[in-house]
């Protein structure tokens, strides 16, 4: 008698998972029959040896799998190209990309095959990044600090700032041995681009603080290798706020 109190009037109907994950599937398939254009930023990218490529797209607290496949990426490449290589996707970098949503009953997943990119988008919200930090640097008087700062006419003890045995280096220190003058150069090595650029800077920008030196000259660049030219997305990658001299 008191068993059959748990038993329901009516029985409710019970998903297998493989049923579940089917009904979920059509559902998607309605929802998003076409293509889409989906913003957010590149996180965890990886670029194995099978040619394709793998990265989440991120924002507001959430995130979704994107799968550039090697027969897709080569459309991908194209359009970048075309922007004349002024856009490269790497870990925070900003996109708009055009994808087709997918679900993978098996294991339950959505996920994004991308098919091409905005690049246009991407230069925008660089620039418009940078403009900002500018405007919020200039109310903050950053930008003109240095100018009250005492410098010899030349000042001949440098900090060198960059990629320890890059071309900028190079081309630093030769431009300086042209000069004739007796200049006295440390070099601290830091990342001047990518992820890794800003805490870097700033470990160098400390470090140089302490040294008795004229003038701190952080310099990336060099000479490209003509199959890799420099992105905007790269060279705009460094600027941020944190990024300030300490001393």
């Amino acid at each position: 008698m008191q068993d059959a109190l748990f038993i329901p009037e009516q029985q409710e109907p019970t998903f297998s998972v493989a049923e579940l994950n089917r009904a979920i599937g059509l559902v998607v398939g309605r929802a998003f029959q076409d293509e889409v254009w989906v913003q957010g930023e590149v996180a965890n990218l990886s670029r194995p040896a099978s040619g394709h490529v793998y990265f989440d797209l991120v924002g507001d607290g959430c995130s979704i799998g994107v799968t550039l496949w090697a027969s897709d990426r080569l459309v991908v490449n194209a359009v970048l190209k075309r922007a004349g290589g002024a856009v490269r996707m790497n870990d925070g970098t900003e996109v708009r990309i055009r994808a087709r949503v997918t679900w993978w009953a098996e294991r339950g997943r959505m996920s994004l095959r991308m098919l091409s990119i905005d690049t246009a988008y991407t230069l925008g919200r660089l620039a418009e990044a940078r403009d900002l930090l500018v405007q919020q640097l200039e109310r903050e008087g950053v930008l003109t600090r240095q100018r009250s700062l005492p410098m010899p006419l030349v000042p001949l003890r440098v900090g060198l700032i960059t990629s320890d045995g890059s071309a900028a280096a190079a081309d630093f220190m030769h431009t300086l041995e042209l000069s004739g003058r007796a200049f006295a150069v440390t070099l601290l090595d830091a990342r001047v681009q990518g992820v890794e650029a800003e805490p870097s800077l700033l470990g160098a920008l400390e470090a140089v603080a302490s040294l008795n030196i004229d003038i701190v000259c952080i310099v990336r660049g060099g000479v490209p290798a003509p199959t890799s030219p420099p992105s905007t997305a790269s060279w705009w990658r460094a600027p941020s706020r944190p990024v300030r001299c300490p001393c």
